[in-house]
């Protein structure tokens, strides 16, 4: 369909999002068309602001052995940035701490910490395309728990409806989206690898033990996307399953299924042993893709089956808010008999209707939205104690709970200009807590036809 059709594209249905909450056609166009167009900056939740322009002199106060710095960088990889860093220091990346990693295609501002360093070794650093400024000393180090939020600048460009009806579809997206409770709180596709949306397949295999599946899904499900000679050599491993050919052929940069492939090259039935080639934090993240990808498909479900999907249900889970929005982690299980109490509280803003994010200590909801999630758990043939992984406890997953619908702050229309060739282009602005993808907000508000073509 295009840019004014409802149905979401394929790449959104293969993680789990097979709705848009909102039903005015999107605008279309492109995002990331330049690293300025995406602008990220970090929010704390004391009200400390890491912006892309900082002032010039900032005198470093506060006491403490955590340095704590801005840092503006540019195209950059937050791990590798800290990778780098660390190493002009000659420190452990360990004692270099964040509070959450920022997007590598744009400008961000971000705070960091580093335990026992000195203003004038950070002032001696020289990196290209990132500049690190000292702001104070503190007793603890930068953690994901004094993160607010992300305050965000985008522009989309290459938009080809008239430039007169780019603000007023914007605007009237924006009104249903807070009138049906806010921004659907879908994990967005560079959760799942944008370019190559497999890390939830790998997962859920795993989950399922299904490890021979599971290596085949890392070695060989490729993508129009990928690099050519990615592409050939999982096409030809596919083939002839010659896994000491795959070996020569994958090339360098997949290096996590070079590791894999070692050990097949050397005993090719050792499924289990390649997994285990791979870091815990990769195979976490495998697990933890699957469990996003789950909740995407009970947000849908909710989204296209349960009226005014915000409000509670006699089953929901429910979760408290504190007065940044943030979950505080207590909870309650709507019943018949608090519904009244529980639909107060949601109103007032002090909690929000939670979906479960499926472990081995987190069950599913009841009542309707427990019936639309036992569907999903048996067509996907999994339960919650699948989730404790004997071969690999390292990415055993215990579950949560994730707020259904979130805040959009501060939304505005910057500007609607028009370039030589007569497209539209949009500046929008806006915040959203921790937690939330700035992208799932935009799909709502472009519905690209193609989500690659247009920057996701």
């Amino acid at each position: 369909m295009g840019v004014d059709g409802l149905e979401p594209p394929e790449l959104d249905r293969l993680v789990g999002m097979e709705v848009y909450l909102s039903t005015s056609p999107g605008i279309g166009g492109g995002i990331r068309r330049r690293l300025e167009d995406f602008v990220v900056e970090e929010i704390l939740v004391d009200g400390s602001r890491a912006t892309v322009s900082p002032p010039e002199d900032v005198e470093v106060g506060g006491d403490g052995s955590h340095l704590v710095c801005l840092l503006v960088k540019r195209g950059w990889d937050t791990l590798l940035i800290v990778r780098e860093i660390a190493g002009r220091l000659g420190v452990d990346p360990k004692v270099v701490k964040t509070a959450g990693i920022k997007d590598a295609r744009a400008v961000t501002a971000q705070h960091i910490s580093i335990r026992g360093i000195t203003p004038r070794q950070i002032l001696e650093i020289r990196i290209r395309n990132a500049h690190l400024k000292p702001l104070r000393y503190s007793r603890t180090p930068i953690s994901t728990g004094i993160l607010l939020g992300n305050a965000f600048q985008v522009t989309i460009r290459e938009i080809e409806i008239p430039e007169l009806d780019v603000k007023d579809r914007i605007n009237r997206i924006l009104a249903e989206l807070n009138l049906a409770g806010g921004l659907p709180n879908f994990f967005a596709y560079q959760r799942f690898g944008t370019v190559r949306p497999v890390t939830h397949v790998i997962g859920g295999h795993i989950i399922r033990g299904e490890y021979e599946e599971a290596v085949y899904a890392l070695l060989t499900r490729d993508s129009p996307h990928e690099h050519p000679a990615a592409r050939e050599a999982r096409r030809r491993l596919r083939e002839t399953m010659d896994y000491a050919e795959a070996l020569r052929l994958f090339p360098p940069h997949l290096k996590y299924e070079r590791a894999a492939l070692k050990r097949l090259a050397r005993n090719p039935r050792d499924f289990i042993g390649a997994l285990k080639q791979l870091p815990p934090r990769l195979l976490r993240l495998f697990t933890h893709a699957y469990q996003s990808y789950l909740f995407n498909r009970f947000l849908s479900g909710r989204i296209k089956q349960i009226e005014a999907p915000h409000t509670p249900n006699p089953g929901d889970y429910l979760v408290e808010v504190d007065g940044h929005g943030l979950p505080t982690g207590r909870y309650i299980t709507v019943t018949e008999s608090n519904l009244r109490e529980a639909s107060e509280l949601v109103k007032r803003g002090s909690a929000r209707v939670a979906l479960p994010l499926i472990g081995f200590r987190q069950n599913p909801s009841l009542g309707r939205q427990g019936e639309l999630e036992a569907e999903i758990l048996e067509e996907e043939g999994i339960k919650p104690g699948d989730f404790k992984l004997k071969e690999f406890p390292e990415a055993s997953a215990r579950g949560s709970l994730r707020a259904a619908f979130t805040i959009i702050k501060d939304f505005a229309v910057r500007s609607v200009d028009v370039d030589p060739q007569g497209r539209a282009s949009a500046t929008l602005s806006f915040t959203l807590l921790r937690g939330t993808y700035a992208t799932t907000l935009l799909r709502e508000i472009m519905k690209p036809k193609n989500p690659i073509d247009a920057g996701f």
